[in-house]
């Protein structure tokens, strides 16, 4: 039978894996697939915030709860930079819609408000 602290060694194992796949995925840019294995995540994580104190003294949990978090924090930095990234686009292309929307008059009626014919059989 599993003791409580190999548990705990085995679900942090699982949950480093989880965040392996996370940083593999996000660097496919995937972020539903992101957002779903952060789902994934969220039990274990749960687990382990309520186990792991017990086994503060094991060694090997710590490590590995440590090199999880060290994976996490990238993962985040990235998705910070990602969303940094998207904010600035989605400014410029408020900026170039009004621009567009400024100079579209010179132009004549914009292709929106033309009607268009079609033929009713």
């Amino acid at each position: 039978m599993e003791t409580s602290a190999q548990r705990c060694l085995r679900i942090a194992g699982a949950l480093g894996d989880l965040a392996e796949q996370e940083a593999v995925t996000l660097a496919a840019r995937d972020f539903p697939g992101v957002l779903g294995l952060q789902e994934r995540a969220a039990p274990l994580v749960e687990f382990l915030s309520l186990h792991a104190a017990a086994h503060a003294g094991d060694r090997a949990l710590r490590d590995r709860v440590a090199a999880v978090q060290s994976l996490r924090a990238h993962s985040s930095a990235q998705l910070a930079a990602e969303i940094e990234r998207t904010r600035v686009l989605w400014q410029e292309a408020g900026v170039a819609q009004r621009q567009l929307a400024k100079i579209a008059p010179a132009y004549g009626r914009s292709a929106a408000s033309r009607t268009q014919l079609c033929a009713v059989g």
